[in-house]
């Protein structure tokens, strides 16, 4: 039997001192159920819950790790765009290691957000990097293809599910972060926001029987809290509503958050949603020049937190034609809307959007980072991409003032108090104090 090692990359480093969730290697578990299927041996070695000088160690133990396995698969894939450029450097480092150890006939595959299907072997494997694909979506790999994502049972033994927590948001009000859980019930998003690297392809659904059997499996593996990471779960009727009823047939009390669009969110539904454990709803907002809205976004935020869900509202500073007024604009849209959370991104040109492609064709990357890392929004040389009247350094110091100021707004925490409590709210200062460190003096 063929035994394979699959490395899911991580690198906490690039959140610096934030509190982060530790998300289960979804893609990694995707490819080992199916590897399993096909009759092979599997092991994961998770980097987002391992220390990264794990895998060095094994690499340099007695026998080699080349002797325990016949393919290395290294998977850096994020579960945002923003997670997956930034691993990119680690997982070519990790890659390297591997291949100066595997036997001849060996291969290490590389998968990810950004990387080209392609492999090295013993005789290949030299100090340089891998070729890179700016594809933008994880690509099929290896001697065979994936096998159809869509009807895919997954194997959630192949990691320990007990290791991963929540995000601090997901549990405001003292519920424990952890029994974390993730799942997709469809993959890819139709629309093509020129921001985005993941979008504009199709959208495509998994059987809803075994979206509810991947629910029951983690239930029973003692997951409380779930997130849907659909990159829009409100997208099709006939494909949600069943998978919404199952969810209050079973009655497991999930805590539940999923993505949605502002513009496209059935009102009617809301309650159903509550019903089956959706406690979080994250909505693009983006900002007030991005036009997604489409209805008055006001009343989508409202609708949704009567119905007794709570809102992330995600907004973006740095879109094509910001300036400070209109960055402004939509702080203050935020200040106005009030959610009971808020993300706050710089647009990137991240590889593979058509920002990204934009910048390649005027012959230039002066305007793009320089590493991997400077596409992480949290990192130190984080790079947002500059706009005509704004440097990356504008928006940059812009976008963490205006987190600041967020979550020390007194209308804000007010609101986090009467609806959470006092320790909630102190919680929220806390980690509104945390100032992220940059780069060239921006803090």
């Amino acid at each position: 039997m063929s035994t394979t090692l699959i490395v899911n990359v991580g690198n906490d480093s690039c959140y610096q001192d934030l509190d982060i969730a530790i998300e289960p290697p979804y893609w990694s578990i995707m490819l080992g159920s199916y590897l399993e299927r096909i009759g092979e041996k599997v092991r994961i070695l998770d980097l987002n819950c391992e220390e990264y000088f794990t895998i060095m160690v094994e690499l340099e133990e007695e026998g080699g790790i080349a002797g325990r396995y016949d393919k290395f698969i290294v998977l850096a894939h994020g579960h945002n765009p923003s997670a997956s450029t930034q691993l990119m450097d680690r997982a070519f480092e990790i890659g390297r290691g591997l291949g100066r150890y595997v036997r001849q006939g060996q291969f290490v595959y590389m998968g990810g957000g950004h990387v080209e299907r392609n492999h090295i072997t013993a005789s290949e494997s030299s100090g340089s990097a891998l070729p890179l694909a700016e594809g933008g979506v994880l690509r099929e790999w290896g001697r065979d293809n994936y096998g159809s994502k869509e009807q895919q049972e997954l194997n959630w033994d192949l990691v320990d599910m007990r290791r991963y927590r929540a995000h601090n948001w997901h549990c405001l009000g003292g519920l424990d972060r952890g029994g974390y859980g993730v799942i997709y019930t469809s993959f890819g998003c139709p629309f093509n926001c020129e921001y985005c690297c993941v979008g504009g392809k199709g959208i495509s659904f998994r059987d809803v029987k075994i979206v509810l059997k991947d629910i029951d499996g983690l239930v029973l593996r003692g997951i409380k809290n779930l997130k849907i990471a659909d990159e829009i779960f409100f997208f099709k009727k006939s494909h949600y509503m069943p998978i919404l009823e199952g969810l209050v047939e079973r009655n497991y009390g999930l805590n539940i958050w999923c993505y949605a669009r502002p513009d496209m969110l059935d009102y009617e539904i809301l309650e159903l949603a509550k019903k089956a454990g959706i406690n979080w709803l994250a909505l693009g907002i983006e900002g007030t020049r991005d036009g997604k809205c489409g209805k008055d976004i006001g009343t989508v935020v409202k609708t949704i937190q009567d119905s007794g869900i709570n809102v992330i509202g995600n907004y973006m500073f740095g879109l094509v034609g910001d300036t400070f007024e209109s960055m402004q604009a939509t702080l203050d849209l935020a200040l106005e809307l009030n959610c009971e959370y808020a993300n706050f991104y710089c647009v990137m040109a991240y590889p593979g959007s058509r920002l990204y492609e934009k910048e390649l064709a005027k012959g230039s990357h002066a305007r793009l980072p320089l590493t991997w890392s400077g596409y992480g929004q949290y990192s130190i040389d984080s790079m947002p991409l500059p706009t005509e009247s704004l440097s990356s350094a504008d928006i940059l110091l812009f976008r963490d003032n205006a987190f600041n100021e967020y979550f020390n707004s007194p209308k804000y925490l007010d609101m986090i108090r009467a609806k959470f409590g006092e320790d909630t709210m102190n919680g929220i200062k806390r980690t509104a104090s945390i100032r992220l460190r940059r780069a060239d003096g921006v803090v």
